[in-house]
């Protein structure tokens, strides 16, 4: 696989999920529950995007509109519109702008199709283009797939905005986007050139080692077999986040600018692996996470299956897996296009081991 890294669609993604920064505080204390993982992050970090929170205030109102849960209105665009192969943010809003009402509405459809059908992790989202006709021109139909849809009656609302109006809800997200342009390219223009060095840094690193320098880089949290394509793109809305993205027309991995920082930080610290030791028994000790294992271990193969076992939200689970896997005590494997989770035993045993150590008279030294 040949991996390559594109300046301009991180550009473009990175500046259709700025709005997200406004909710930066509560999507912090969201994702980073465990005090283990805010250790390793900078209180500068925190100030700056609480800074750019209180930069897209003013904008609330709107932002509120097109961003919310996880069907935000980049994630409906994208996937049947790809960002890849344009030279500007501009020639990517102006051909959104092109789009007639059935192509928007049937970008939108299959987004909210694949999530409720789990189809999200396949490669080409083509696959879906004839599940979805049927929606087309069906009004009791869409109402019908919306209501089977993970998200509150808040959310589906907003989303239902979009059905029956997707040419106009379009054109005023973009209105919205190009006033937030002069603001985000203030930002930009700071982390320009650390964007682009770091990517050519990524594509040098994984072209001279055909991707086997993946785990390493990210503290084994990935693997050549899990990518997708060997695309790659930069970000500094998600500084801290690796994301795999298979359900868009053009799949990516989307690498945080400040994961190596953040990971190199960690590593270092696992001198002393009683702090490894102790965020994996918290996991262990919270009890949707617990269940969340023993389901796993049962066979079940997708967040939607255990969320309704659990009679909790996907989202949720989504969560907790993504804990679990920080923790090492699960595994994400890849077999063709499906992604799948497994226990990982060798870290339990490792755990289990070492605890038996650590509490034996005689190992206390």
């Amino acid at each position: 696989m040949q991996y390559k890294f594109f300046a301009t669609e991180s550009k473009i993604i990175d500046l259709i999920t700025f709005p997200e920064c406004l909710r930066f505080s509560e999507k912090k204390s969201r994702d980073l529950d465990i005090d283990y993982y805010n250790d390793y992050i900078l209180e500068d970090t925190f100030e700056y995007y609480e800074a750019l929170a209180t930069k897209l205030k003013p904008f609330e109102k709107e932002i509120n509109r097109f961003y919310f849960s996880n069907l935000s209105m980049p994630v409906m665009l994208t996937k049947l519109n790809s960002f890849f192969g344009y030279d500007s943010v501009d020639s990517y809003l102006n051909k959104l702008k092109s789009l007639t009402e059935d192509e928007l509405l049937r970008s939108f459809l299959s987004k909210i199709y694949a999530s409720i059908t789990e189809n999200d992790k396949i490669l080409h989202a083509e696959d879906i283009y004839d599940d979805v006709t049927k929606y087309m021109n069906d009004k009791n139909k869409q109402i019908d797939l919306l209501e089977q849809l993970d998200a509150n009656d808040e959310e589906k609302w907003k989303i239902s905005s979009l059905l029956r109006q997707p040419k106009t809800m379009t054109n005023e997200w973009i209105s919205l986007i190009e006033t937030l342009i002069p603001l985000f390219e203030n930002e930009y223009r700071l982390k320009e050139s650390k964007i682009i060095e770091f990517g050519k840094f990524v594509e040098k690193k994984l072209n001279d080692s055909n991707g086997d320098a993946l785990p390493t880089m990210t503290d084994n949290l990935l693997n050549k077999k899990l990518l997708p394509s060997g695309n790659i793109l930069i970000s500094f809305i998600n500084s801290y986040a690796l994301e795999i993205n298979t359900s868009d027309k053009t799949p990516y991995l989307r690498w945080g600018i400040d994961v190596e920082d953040f990971l190199e930080l960690i590593q270092n610290a696992k001198e002393n692996e009683l702090k490894d030791r102790v965020l994996l028994f918290k996991n262990l000790g919270d009890k949707t996470r617990y269940e969340v294992i023993k389901l796993i271990a049962q066979g079940a193969t997708s967040a939607k299956e255990i969320a309704t076992t659990l009679n909790v939200s996907q989202a949720t689970i989504s969560y907790h897996l993504n804990n679990l896997i920080s923790s090492k005590l699960l595994i994400l494997e890849r077999d063709n296009s499906k992604y799948s989770h497994k226990i990982n035993f060798d870290i339990l045993e490792s755990a289990y081991k070492s605890m038996i150590a650590d509490f034996t008279p005689n190992q206390i030294k």
